[in-house]
């Protein structure tokens, strides 16, 4: 019988974390035939197969003959699904028990709607309650908008037809380091996103995380910027949209930058910098964080500042919360 909903879950050496992702999987309220797990595994080299090989065959095992690019993977993970709705479930990440329940729902009642995301809590390594999703949007503002000015969309809070991916393409290669806010922009331009404000998922932040590790590649200024021409170009978007789109890259290209210099890359800081000079027109508010970001990238030592500065802020703001459980 095809299964209703697929939960497709890449893995590149989460050893650490994939059992309690599997495990909210296990627990959630639908019935545990109206669901498939796929676990593709891109040629890890930590022990995830062994804690993977405690689930057959509950779940579905791909293996991957050689590592391949993440967002590669992705697509690859998410061709394996049979399911109605798909999720892609990152292998650090969890769902709530009523995640296929919820998210199913809005789906099975909206027949134009081609995908719905959920809230979601930001975990640390243990599992340990950091913060939580808050959406700001205007009143009757569309998902569209909303994406243009901020990116409320996680991979784990997101529930997708599997014909949205047939009909309009999977994640794309050409934009690695944002492809899964584009895909949530494609839809929401067809008018085929609804935000449901319920918290159903947690994203796991740690050391290594794409986020982290793409930070300090240089290419990824290159790939937002093919985004912006990409999504100003194919989806209509009027004058407004453009301006605040245009916004949103540059705040983003400026954003990873920051995490270079908190790590001590002046280097790579100033190379990022000149590229995003060169992609973008960086003009009123951004201006003023560029000029101030080049200044701390060209004096030795001024990241240590910046780093002293984040390290308080994020003290600060640290609302310790409950650890999750699955039962």
């Amino acid at each position: 019988m095809t299964p209703r909903f697929s939960v497709c879950v890449p893995n590149y050496n989460s050893g650490r974390f994939i059992a309690k992702t599997i495990e909210s999987v296990l627990a959630q309220t639908v019935p545990a035939d109206q669901y498939e797990i796929i676990v593709s595994d891109n040629a890890s080299s930590d022990n995830s197969l062994q804690v993977i090989g405690h689930y057959i065959p509950r779940i579905r095992l791909v293996r991957q003959p050689a590592t391949i690019h993440v967002i590669e993977h992705w697509n690859a993970c998410l061709r394996e699904a049979n399911g109605d709705y798909v999720i892609l479930l990152h292998s650090d990440d969890m769902i709530d028990r009523d995640f296929l329940k919820a998210c199913g729902a809005v789906l099975d009642s909206r027949s134009g709607t081609q995908m719905v995301s959920c809230l979601y809590r930001l975990v640390d390594e243990s599992g340990l309650v950091l913060n939580s999703q808050q959406r700001c949007g205007a009143e009757g503002e569309s998902p569209l908008d909303m994406l243009l000015r901020r990116n409320h969309v996680s991979p784990p809070s997101l529930l997708v037809r599997r014909s949205f991916y047939a009909l309009s393409g999977y994640y794309n290669p050409e934009i690695r380091y944002c492809a899964d806010y584009d895909l949530a922009v494609r839809g929401a331009a067809e008018g085929g996103l609804v935000f449901l404000d319920q918290y159903l998922c947690s994203y796991r932040r740690h050391s290594s995380n794409l986020g982290s590790q793409d930070a300090a590649n240089l290419f990824d200024i290159r790939h937002t910027a093919i985004a912006e021409h990409l999504w100003s170009t194919r989806l209509g978007l009027n004058a407004l949209q453009s301006r605040e789109l245009h916004r949103q890259m540059v705040w983003l290209a400026l954003l990873t930058t920051v995490c270079v210099l908190e790590s001590g890359g002046r280097r790579i800081a100033l190379q990022r910098l000149s590229a995003t000079r060169v992609s973008f027109r960086v003009a009123g508010l951004p201006a003023v964080a560029f000029s101030s970001l080049w200044l701390l990238s060209r004096v030795p030592g001024a990241w240590r500042l910046l780093r002293v500065i984040t390290s308080i802020y994020r003290h600060l703001t640290y609302r310790p919360s409950r650890h999750l459980g699955f039962q």
